[in-house]
């Protein structure tokens, strides 16, 4: 168990607010639960407090604010170097930080089981969108594998939304077929396939477990031949591109969101160190 993370004693009334009504109360009983976005929803809750008498400390609030401002900053300055790195294999939060320019308000981004999506997309990510902004494709019951699949649901639910779907290779290519699916029905999402060729979450997990693991062995067990992806797309009738330096990341997106019907963008990013891992999984 991480030793910074702590739990409430039992007995303490507990407010629940999540966008996804089957997480409420899943892990921790609660007293009331709200479905929405947690943003909104404080906001929402702020406003009743004070329409009942309810005052907060401004005190507090403005030193609260402040912190928090000042971490913004010195985080932003300390991740810079990783948003505009150049490195060949790509540095996957550089391709974070390219998708960060076409986010808008309209664009829902989602996310599959894979080890670079969740953890870089969720430390980098910069979400607009009020509800759905993004979205979790692999929580609960849904484990990995089944992203690309639900992503199309995603789509239809919101066909109005801009889609983009960030997901492993060894994920994505659970249910790879189901690209067949989206050109035969023209269905407008996008698909970035973030590629180590390797199950790296399985990886990760026994840097942290198994200390002495030899390398041999990690790359027998979790690692696969180069698929480009990209020509797998075009097989299936999408639109396939394959990045491999940082520099033509802004094109393939470009073409991907020109391009009436599904896209699939294999990004060769570089598999990363013992030590990226670790400081990684510290911060989540």
């Amino acid at each position: 168990m991480n030793p910074r993370v702590t739990v409430p004693p039992l007995g303490t009334r507990v407010i629940h607010i999540d966008f996804d009504p089957k997480a409420i109360g899943a892990a921790y009983p609660v007293e009331l639960a709200v479905v929405g976005d947690l943003q909104y929803s404080l906001r929402a809750l702020i406003t009743a407090l004070q329409s009942r008498g309810f005052k907060a400390s401004a005190v507090r609030a403005e030193r609260t604010q402040t912190e928090l401002g000042v971490f913004k900053k010195e985080w932003e300055a300390m991740v810079q170097p990783a948003l505009s790195a150049n490195d060949v294999p790509i540095h996957c939060p550089r391709v974070i930080h390219e998708v960060n320019q076409y986010v808008d308000e309209n664009t829902i981004v989602a996310r599959g089981g894979g080890y670079s999506a969740g953890v870089y997309g969720t430390h980098y990510l910069k979400v607009k969108a009020p509800d759905l902004g993004w979205m979790g494709l692999s929580s609960g019951a849904a484990q990995i594998g089944c992203a690309l699949s639900m992503a199309l649901g995603v789509k239809l639910g919101a066909p109005n939304r801009r889609l983009i779907l960030l997901d492993g290779d060894a994920s994505f290519g659970y249910s790879i077929m189901e690209l067949e699916t989206a050109a035969r029905h023209g269905i407008d999402v996008v698909f970035i396939v973030l590629n180590n060729s390797s199950l790296f979450y399985d990886r990760a997990l026994i840097f942290n477990i198994l200390k002495d693991f030899k390398p041999e062995t990690l790359a027998k067990i979790y690692d696969y031949r180069l698929v480009d992806f990209g020509a797998v797309a075009t097989a299936m009738g999408c639109l396939g591109i394959t990045v491999d330096r940082p520099g033509d990341i802004a094109g393939a997106l470009e073409k991907a969101f020109a391009f009436k019907g599904p896209s699939v963008i294999d990004v060769r990013i570089k598999v990363p160190s013992k030590e990226e891992v670790q400081l990684t999984m510290s911060t989540d």
